[in-house]
This record gives C-alpha cells, sequence and structure tokens, in this order.
C-alpha cells in the first residue's frame, strides 16, 4: 500500500512537470511545477491526494492490528475445568507460580492411552517442574463423569465443560492433544498432536532434570 501511494504521488508529479515544461524553456523541477499556472494544480493534487490516501492506510493498519491483538487475547476464564473429585473449578489459564503440562484425551482412545503411558513413565522427573492435568471434555448427553483411563498418581483428572478450553487453545477433536502453559498462563510451544508428539514434548520436559541444578 505504501509503494502505491507513492507510485501515484510520483506519476501525477511527473505529469504535472510534463505539462509545466510545455511550451516553455524552463528547466522542469518542483520550482518550475510549484510556479507554473496549469502544473501547479496537479502538483498540489498529487501531493493532497498522497497525503488523503496514506492517511486511510494508516488508520486500516492501525485498525487491523487492534482487532488482530483483541483477537489473540483468549477470554478470562476459558481455562476453567471441573475435577470430579474435589468439585473444584481450576483455571489452567490463569497466571500461577507452576507451569501445567495439559493432555487431552477421549474415552475409548488408545493413542490417548499410549500418551498417559509415556506420562506414567515420567512422572518423577515431571513433579518438579509441572502440575499435570489429565482433560477430558464433557458435552451435553455424556452421563460417565469419570476417566475413561488409568492417570499417573500425582495427574489430576478434570473435566473440560461445554469444551471452552478445547475452543481456547483450538485442540481440535483428534485426541491426544499436549499443550504446556507456562506461569504467565500463555502456551509455550505448539500443541502436541498425537502420541508421538505428547512423547517428544514430555521428553523435553524431562530433559530439565538433566540441566537444573538440584
Amino acid at each position: 500500500m505504501r509503494n502505491a501511494v507513492l507510485t501515484v504521488v510520483i506519476a501525477l508529479s511527473t505529469l504535472a512537470a510534463a505539462l509545466a515544461a510545455l511550451g516553455s524553456s524552463l528547466p522542469v523541477g518542483i520550482p518550475a511545477v510549484a510556479g507554473s499556472a496549469t502544473a501547479a494544480p496537479v502538483a498540489i493534487g498529487a501531493v493532497g491526494s498522497g497525503l488523503l490516501i496514506a492517511t486511510a492506510v494508516w488508520s486500516i493498519v492501525r485498525a487491523s492490528g487492534i482487532a488482530a491483538a483483541e483477537t489473540d487475547q483468549i477470554p478470562r476464564g476459558a481455562g476453567a475445568v471441573l475435577l470430579p473429585g474435589t468439585a473444584e473449578v481450576v483455571d489452567v489459564l490463569a497466571p500461577g507460580a507452576r507451569a501445567r503440562l495439559l493432555l487431552f484425551v477421549s474415552p475409548g482412545c488408545h493413542a490417548c492411552a499410549t500418551a498417559i503411558a509415556s506420562l506414567d513413565t515420567a512422572e518423577e522427573q515431571l513433579a518438579p517442574f509441572v502440575d499435570v492435568y489429565v482433560i477430558q471434555r464433557l458435552t451435553a448427553g455424556m452421563v460417565d463423569t469419570g476417566s475413561s483411563h488409568s492417570i499417573p498418581a500425582s495427574a489430576r483428572f478434570a473435566l473440560d465443560i461445554g469444551g471452552s478450553l478445547d475452543s481456547a487453545l483450538e485442540v481440535g477433536r483428534v485426541a491426544p492433544v499436549g499443550a504446556l502453559i507456562g506461569t504467565n498462563g500463555s502456551q509455550a510451544g505448539p500443541l502436541a498432536r498425537g502420541s508421538d508428539d505428547v512423547a517428544v514434548l514430555i521428553d523435553s520436559i524431562r530433559a530439565l532434570a538433566d540441566v537444573t541444578p538440584a
């Protein structure tokens, strides 16, 4: 858009200079254009049009930037999940003292069982760094609110009622999906989709144990 504005201004200014040169022995330039009765209005119009276009473009870009920033913000409370064991509601996207590892699973999902097995193997190494939540979506018509998988003792089983957390992180319907949430409540890195990617995410957190002083 900027280049288009500059091109229009230059083209119209060149046209004004050409008009000023017609029937005149004066050198073509800004002074000659400004002093010409025929070319000056064209030049002034070119500059004025350029300023108007530039102002309009700046306004559009600024409005788009504000709209994008508002769109990127996750609504407050979108990370609220229910812990069936204690009937407690926890916002896993709220800032906190510890990071969180979220694992989204579905009932009867064999790949989810594989991902949970990776959690079970790394349970002791994950504990110092993250709070682990195994999250299952609860939709209308579902009666069973218990976990369909055997989860590690240190992990918390949670229900995403209505799928608000699912929508906030754009998890989608395919499970398992892993998400690392920082202490500021923001998602750290891309989602880990599938049991293999979840295992890689878990291994990356486990690797911290090798580089963090005891």
